[in-house]
């Protein structure tokens, strides 16, 4: 049996795995952050990722 994929759907996969690799790569930067006591730096990535999902909440409700 064979699954087709449209191209639309790759897309929104290819986006939503873009996503979250750059959202794991930043949490790692907070984890970093927190452990070697770089407090500024770390409160602007947390800030920075705040955006970035409340940024992805609201696309979420659009499509709701």
């Amino acid at each position: 049996m064979r699954n087709d994929v449209s191209a639309i759907e790759n897309e929104r996969m290819t986006y939503i795995n873009l996503t979250m690799d750059g959202l794991y790569n930043r949490l790692n930067n907070v984890y970093e952050g927190l452990a070697d006591r770089e407090h500024k730096e770390t409160q602007t990535e947390i800030k920075s990722l705040i955006e970035e999902l409340k940024t992805l909440h609201d696309s979420m409700e659009d499509d709701l």
